[in-house]
């Protein structure tokens, strides 16, 4: 008897078989909780059905997820090479000085020298200090400590 379904019906057939007046008070009362038994059984296997549905479900939408990711982005998530290549590109934490809103911006868009706020429309400008004066630009696409790019 591996399930609850078993294990109610045993019981079922085990009051049967025991012949127990259900006229009695006893009787009344082990033939109530045998149907109880029998029913959350049957609850309980309507509960773990739905659930192996969902489960079914959720992991049809990570693979679905995970086909896009791949299509827009260029890389899967779990694929730790394409991460690494990711993570290669300077990504920028912008903070509008419009709206406060905080959003990232990477290497291709910075460079541009503008973006408009998604938030408030303001155009923002972007500048890039070159404190270095050996006239090779390596730090015109540096952020300071915090990520942040002066603009």
């Amino acid at each position: 008897m591996s399930n609850l379904t078993e294990k109610a019906a045993y019981l079922k057939g085990l009051m049967q078989g025991l012949d127990i007046d259900q006229t009695t008070k006893e009787g009344k009362l082990f033939a109530a909780m045998v149907e109880l038994l029998d029913e959350m059984s049957d609850t309980i296997a309507d509960l773990e059905s739905n659930q192996n549905a969902l489960n079914d479900l959720v992991d049809a939408m990570n693979e679905d997820l995970d086909e896009l990711t791949e299509e827009v982005y260029g890389f899967d998530e779990f694929d730790d090479d394409d991460d690494e290549d990711f993570h290669d590109d300077a990504v920028y934490e912008i903070t509008c000085d419009g709206c406060g809103e905080t959003f990232y911006l990477d290497e291709d868009e910075v460079a541009q020298g503008s973006y408009v706020c998604p938030s408030c429309g303001k155009t923002l400008e972007f500048e890039f200090e070159d404190d270095c004066d050996c006239g090779c630009h390596h730090h015109e696409n540096e952020a300071d400590e915090n990520g942040d790019i002066a603009f």
